[in-house]
């Protein structure tokens, strides 16, 4: 007998499958009533912009909401009031953690840097989102939010929080004066395996 269409035949899925499908539904829908973090991630390849766009017309889970190209463009793939986007294995492997994180990718080669136009956008778009939430946010490394847990990531890749910093100064005069921001000492810390996850993460100090 045919399968009537809409109906899925215990047959196709495995558990395996069907657990992981209850999973992204599961953390989908849990939507933070406001952002606390900035999660600054880097590609680790040069993406076009058709591919970036690509994302925002399938599933966008594991996807940034916007990236910015070497040029400054910032390429959106979800809006930031998206609350149910997420990007790190944390936030897959803890759902209560989805839509705490607003996550900006940088894209630009592997062993590559920043360039500078992408930390003049990136400190705007910092500004601008503290603004729009009327929050200041945490700013953080996709490898500190992910550090201790199994196969996380460890960009953003040769990264200056100084260049940063500094850079988010200058714009409208803002001043970082009690954000909770990551240190360059932390951010530069290797992944190592016999890490411990905690959270919320660590900004400063060599505690793993």
């Amino acid at each position: 007998m045919p399968i009537p269409d809409g109906v899925v035949s215990p047959g196709l899925l495995t558990h395996k499958k069907i657990n992981k499908t209850i999973k992204e539904l599961q953390c989908a829908s849990l939507k933070a009533t406001s952002p606390t973090y900035f999660v600054i991630h880097s590609t680790a390849g040069k993406l076009s912009k058709e591919i970036i766009l690509g994302y925002a017309r399938k599933n966008f889970h594991g996807k940034a909401h916007a990236y910015i190209m070497d040029d400054g463009e910032i390429v959106n793939v979800q809006k930031f009031s998206n609350r149910g986007v997420y990007a790190t294995k944390v936030e897959k492997a803890t759902c209560k953690l989805v839509g705490s994180m607003l996550h900006i990718e940088l894209n630009y080669s592997a062993g590559g840097k920043p360039s500078t136009k992408q930390y003049e956008v990136l400190a705007g778009l910092y500004v601008k989102l503290v603004d729009e939430f009327k929050k200041k946010l945490i700013i953080v490394t996709h490898k500190e939010v992910d550090r201790g847990i199994k196969a996380g990531h460890s960009d953003p890749e040769n990264f200056s929080f100084t260049e940063f910093y500094a850079q988010i100064e200058k714009t409208n005069k803002y001043s970082l004066k009690d954000t909770e921001k990551i240190s360059q000492e932390r951010s530069e810390m290797p992944s190592w395996a016999t890490d411990t996850a905690v959270w919320p993460p660590r900004l400063t100090g060599k505690e793993r």
